[in-house]
């Protein structure tokens, strides 16, 4: 984090839980970290426990075809976010050949050098998944921020569900 000053940085967790609105949210998250990532492609997914998958909210950067392949994604899934689920800590990839399947596919494709994933974890539950698909091998130094940003990313976006469930139930009244 030693090229962004703490006055960014602060933009950056500002612009993250500035709304309410889920979808104001997410694409906050989407600019965030792609701009931290040093212009990476990001995909934002929302954990459904019900049938076990992530589910891509918002994208940015990504192919038509590799937005079509994370659509849902299994907790099973051959991919980098199989692992950052089950171990519900950030990971990362920067060997396409050692690369799981879903994950050398994307890469592959989009071309990067290194694939990130970061949980987001709030209030113990496991939200959703946060994937990067970076060119920038020095991205990878910037591991704490992108941990500690997905940390406060994982609180806002909870909170825009539960302002959302809220809303709902106050317009069913």
């Amino acid at each position: 984090m030693s090229d962004y000053t703490s006055s960014s940085f602060v933009h950056m967790l500002k612009a993250l839980s500035s709304s309410l609105r889920l979808k104001d949210v997410l694409e906050a998250v989407v600019v965030q970290f792609n701009q931290i990532g040093g212009g990476a492609k990001v995909a934002v997914f929302l954990s459904d426990n019900d049938s076990l998958s992530l589910k891509l909210m918002n994208a940015r950067g990504y192919s038509e075809a590799s937005i079509d392949q994370m659509r849902i994604l299994s907790f099973q899934a051959e991919s980098l976010l199989k692992q950052v689920v089950q171990k519900r800590q950030a990971m990362y990839s920067a060997d396409l050949k050692q690369a799981t399947d879903i994950s050398a596919s994307i890469m592959g494709r989009e071309g990067s050098k290194a694939q990130i994933g970061l949980p987001l974890i709030a209030s113990n539950l496991l939200v959703g998944a946060i994937l990067l698909d970076i060119s920038d091998l020095n991205v990878l130094e910037r591991m704490e921020a992108l941990k500690y940003l997905s940390e406060v990313a994982s609180q806002s976006i909870a909170n825009a569900i539960l302002f959302g469930r809220s809303e709902y139930e106050r317009e069913r009244l």
